[in-house]
């Protein structure tokens, strides 16, 4: 993989679980007082880029290339899910421990999104049940209808939602979530082929509307948080995501045990949310338990080594290493 990609997915890994730690934060102006809600704020606004990226890095990996159904079948699926049936239980019976939820609550969260963090892999698997056709379109179809195609989700994702929101008219189409992200697959694969001439401004830009914008949408909602701005389809997280992308393709960054880094961020990614939850319910350990410029660094400081050694240990074992 790419020197920029390989870098760019591990600096997505770490911004999810700083994402995650940040969250807590941001329920109301009152809940934590309105200095802290600012941190948390500023947090989660610099990392709302993390999770798009991950589908712009799958596109520009896997839409350059036509591999046959079956076979692309076989190679992704075993790959994802195994993972996912695995952590989904995992994570449901972790809840229904912890949580005590009923059964059927639970069977709800089944088939919705089993943890916080977990939708994320429906969304993926769908993504991979249409890539062999994605593939051999991206093969045939010419640069300008790419870029119309791009403009034209950019439009019913992003601009009509913001025109939604302030005058409550809605006039998109309306797809599946899955669906709704091949447009970042696609635009990964577009910004990775063909390099347009973009800047890396684009992500201060972003940051700047998603911060104040969520602060005044909070503001006018008597503190009660709204994260319209925080949504993965809004046209500032769209700024955000292009902006990183172009920074990390400009100027490719290799860092320090980058190969392990990378090869057990999947796992990380599966496992983290399994360790803020300890380190919040058995050792009170999150973003407020001392000043959050504090809390957040100690938060991650914790979470990343264990979920690297956890993933790490469970990859020496035959058979279970399958799960990451």
């Amino acid at each position: 993989m790419k020197q920029h990609l390989t870098t760019l997915r591990i600096a997505a890994t770490f911004a999810v679980v700083m994402l995650h730690i940040s969250a807590g934060l941001l329920f109301s102006f009152e809940k934590n007082g309105l200095e802290y809600w600012w941190y948390g704020n500023i947090v989660d606004s610099f990392t709302r880029w993390s999770v798009p990226i991950f589908f712009m890095i799958s596109g520009a990996l896997l839409l350059n290339k036509v591999e046959e159904a079956g076979y692309f079948y076989r190679k992704r699926l075993k790959k994802i899910a195994i993972p996912f049936l695995f952590w989904s239980l995992f994570y449901l019976i972790l809840q229904y421990i912890v949580h005590n939820m009923s059964l059927s609550t639970l069977m709800k969260k089944a088939v919705d999104a089993p943890y916080y963090h977990l939708w994320f892999l429906f969304a993926i698997l769908g993504l991979y049940l249409v890539t062999p056709l994605l593939q051999r379109w991206m093969q045939v179809t010419p640069k300008g209808m790419l870029f119309l195609f791009i403009v034209f989700w950019i439009f019913n994702s992003a601009i009509i939602p913001l025109f939604t929101r302030f005058t409550d008219l809605d006039i998109r189409f309306r797809v599946p979530l899955a669906i709704e992200y091949i447009g970042y697959f696609v635009m990964g694969h577009y910004l990775e082929k063909y390099k347009p001439k973009l800047t890396a401004w684009l992500f201060p830009i972003g940051l700047v509307i998603t911060i104040f914008g969520t602060y005044y949408l909070t503001a006018m909602n008597d503190g009660m948080f709204d994260r319209f701005f925080y949504g993965y389809f809004t046209l500032n997280v769209l700024l955000m995501s292009v902006g990183i992308f172009v920074f990390f393709q400009k100027h490719p960054i290799k860092i320090p045990f980058q190969a392990f880094l990378d090869k057990y961020s999947f796992g990380v990614f599966l496992v983290h949310a399994l360790i803020l939850t300890l380190l919040n319910q058995k050792l009170h350990i999150n973003a407020t338990f001392v000043h959050p410029v504090v809390g957040i660094v100690v938060t991650m400081s914790i979470t990343l080594p264990i979920s690297y050694l956890i993933i790490w240990a469970i990859s020496k074992v035959p058979y279970l290493k399958r799960i990451i």
